[in-house]
């Protein structure tokens, strides 16, 4: 919903309510967020604030996330189900029960197996009542079952992946060439043009053998890192739209 007024029909409804990026407006999550992230060792900006709000009987669907939560009820009382995710390892978007259809379908090409339509058989179930913290490991399938005023605070952990400390520390050093930072004419060309391109592409991954890839990858990852402005890693976990199977 756009706004708070719009979702208040909702809530009434018996839905479960999913506000982002709370700490935007709670002068002190700001800091909280700040001093875990220094504590992980993470960027800034690593971690946000959710929170989940419903009235009555409410719930949400079976899902793993990609994040890691920590889900702290404030109010109410809230049953979860929650069982360890075999079919896939550190997913990057939420992923459904296999009866479903998947918001990224992408996730089932990083699966070993296929998901299971319902949790599995083995699943722990804890009842948390205002003042209980529940945690959720990255992946892990989970389903609630709200009643009451529930009102839940959700500090998750969203990043960087290493992929995105490759990716920003890569593109760093490789700006420094002039030949990276030219135009890539002809990648969406055909024929000529598009040979033209594919050498050109060449030349300069042929370039980093007698740089990058000639390092000791110690050294290299030291080099890298030192080089990263931590401030400025963003992730595509971090900047994603965190759907939820709300119901």
């Amino acid at each position: 919903m756009p706004t708070g007024r719009d979702a208040l029909p909702a809530l009434r409804a018996g839905f479960t309510c999913y506000l982002r990026r709370v700490e935007r407006a709670f002068p002190a999550l700001p800091d909280l967020l700040g001093d875990a992230c220094r504590w992980l060792g993470l960027p800034p900006g690593s971690m946000t604030a959710e929170i989940f709000c419903s009235s009555g009987e409410s719930g949400v669907a079976m899902h793993s996330d990609f994040d890691v939560n920590f889900a702290f009820l404030l109010s109410g009382r809230k049953r979860w189900k929650l069982a360890e995710n075999t079919s896939i390892v550190n997913q990057t978007s939420m992923c459904f029960a296999g009866d479903r259809t998947q918001p990224d379908p992408a996730q089932l090409g990083y699966a070993d197996h296929p998901f299971p339509v319902t949790m599995p058989a083995d699943a722990t179930e804890v009842t948390v009542e205002g003042g209980g913290l529940v945690f959720v490991p990255r992946g892990w399938w989970h389903e609630t079952y709200s009643s009451g005023d529930c009102l839940q605070l959700n500090l998750v952990i969203k990043g960087p992946y290493w992929v995105n400390v490759l990716g920003s520390a890569l593109k760093n050093h490789l700006l420094a060439d002039p030949g990276w930072r030219g135009y890539a004419y002809g990648i969406a060309g055909e024929g000529s043009r598009r040979e033209e391109a594919v050498e050109t592409f060449a030349g300069l991954l042929a370039g980093l053998r007698g740089t990058l890839l000639s390092e000791d990858p110690r050294a290299l990852a030291e080099r890298l890192l030192a080089e990263l402005d931590a401030e400025t890693l963003t992730t595509g976990s971090t900047r994603q739209s965190a759907q939820r199977a709300d119901r």
